[in-house]
């Protein structure tokens, strides 16, 4: 491993993120003077990872999308695939909503620490307090901001619904293509895919120093409020990934027939790996092994659907990005209310299929897509996933991996 490398490891570890998360809130505390510094840094790190999100959103829907139309392999499944996967999403995105409503992690913080986190995201973003813009938009407003005349006005506006929404419409019409030069633009917006997500690791060289001082910028303005607060988000998000982890394994039981502790251990190993590795794509190999040996299912199927569930089928994405939502709408004191339901759960969706592949910053910054439809601060979403998801990532990897799982169970023709 090179020294590069080395680096980048300790960087993304949850030991060093979780240590930089605490010297922050001790820098706060302590040298509560150096406020200034804090935001500086706060406002470049930021931008940095914010210069990146919409051409890596824009060229990976393009090249994912683009490349498995192109190929025209297993169409005979893909249906039964779409419709497994949206309403395992579904599901993840309504236990996430209940769970939300009902424990209401964002409405624990004072009228005081809520000023504070305004203020300092107001002072981030160089705007208006983030209080004054959270209203959430109509069925009229949403098309708008879906659908643009001119997408180079929202790539520079940052309008990531619209850019969202071309990029599906390009990647279908040019896979649809059977061109080699259809063939090489997917490959020409694969590369540039792959450089952003180069660039995107760059960023995560900083990660401690960018967290450290959002946490110090975060304590001398908004105190140990927001502390709390995230512990009761982080506890709604594992109590929704442990429900959609029952309810795959009573799933798995009716469909294979095994009982519920013999599904367990059949899974047991890429479980492991995912809680341990924290990461789908890595525990893919053992997923693949596990269902081939030890479940009668088609090897045709497993083969189709844990690669494209990999990529398409995050239930976790799903319920991060709904709980945050819910959470900033409870922190402004505003309540989700059923005509902001449709919005919500079908922004989520999207960003969950979206969200698959990439890394764990690009992947967070996909709630953009979701508080911009309801009209909240993009940036404290960004914030409270980028400090939470070391601590909730080992158990919404496990999530995401047991859904796939279930997938296979689903889409078999012969169970």
């Amino acid at each position: 491993m090179t020294i590069i490398q080395k680096v980048k490891h300790a960087a993304e570890s949850p030991s060093v993120i979780v240590g930089a998360v605490i010297f922050g809130v001790l820098a706060g505390v302590f040298f509560p003077h150096a406020v200034r510094f804090y935001g500086e840094v706060s406002h470049l790190y930021l931008s940095l990872l914010e210069m990146c999100v919409l051409p890596l959103m824009a060229s990976a829907v393009i090249s994912s999308l683009g490349h498995l139309i192109h190929a025209n392999k297993t169409l005979f499944y893909l249906r039964r695939i779409l419709v497994v996967f949206l309403l395992s999403l579904l599901l993840a995105a309504t236990v996430a909503i209940v769970l939300s409503a009902v424990f209401k992690p964002g409405g624990h913080l004072s009228d005081a620490a809520v000023l504070g986190i305004s203020h300092t995201i107001a002072s981030i973003q160089g705007s208006a307090p983030a209080a004054t813009t959270t209203d959430s938009m109509g069925i009229s407003e949403f098309f708008d901001n879906l659908v643009t005349s001119n997408i180079f006005a929202s790539l520079s506006s940052g309008g990531s619904l619209a850019i969202l929404f071309v990029s599906i419409l390009f990647g279908i019409a040019v896979g649809l293509q059977r061109t080699e030069e259809a063939k090489h633009t997917l490959n020409v917006i694969h590369c540039v895919y792959l450089a952003f997500m180069r660039i995107i690791q760059w960023v995560m060289f900083l990660l401690p120093i960018g967290l450290f001082c959002l946490f110090a910028n975060y304590i001398v303005t908004a105190g140990f409020d927001i502390l709390v607060t995230l512990s009761h988000l982080i506890l709604v998000i594992l109590s929704c990934g442990f429900l959609m982890m029952i309810a795959f394994t009573v799933v798995i039981r009716h469909r294979t027939k095994y009982s519920l502790a013999q599904v367990i251990f059949k899974l047991r190993q890429p479980l492991a790996m995912a809680f341990f590795t924290s990461s789908s794509l890595a525990t893919m190999p053992t997923t693949l092994n596990a269902l081939r040996k030890n479940f009668k299912l088609s090897e045709n199927v497993i083969s189709l659907v844990v690669p494209l569930g990999t990529s398409f089928n995050q239930q976790a994405s799903v319920i991060r990005y709904v709980c945050v939502a819910v959470f900033v709408l409870q922190m402004y004191g505003m309540h989700l209310g059923w005509a902001d339901l449709p919005y919500l759960i079908l922004t989520a969706i999207l960003a969950g299929m979206a969200s698959g592949g990439l890394p764990g910053i690009a992947a967070i910054s996909m709630s953009a897509f979701v508080l911009q439809a309801l009209g909240l601060p993009i940036v404290v979403g960004i914030i409270l996933l980028t400090v939470i998801e070391p601590i909730i990532d080992p158990v919404t990897t496990m999530v995401n991996v047991f859904g796939n799982c279930m997938a296979v169970t689903l889409v078999d023709r012969e169970h």
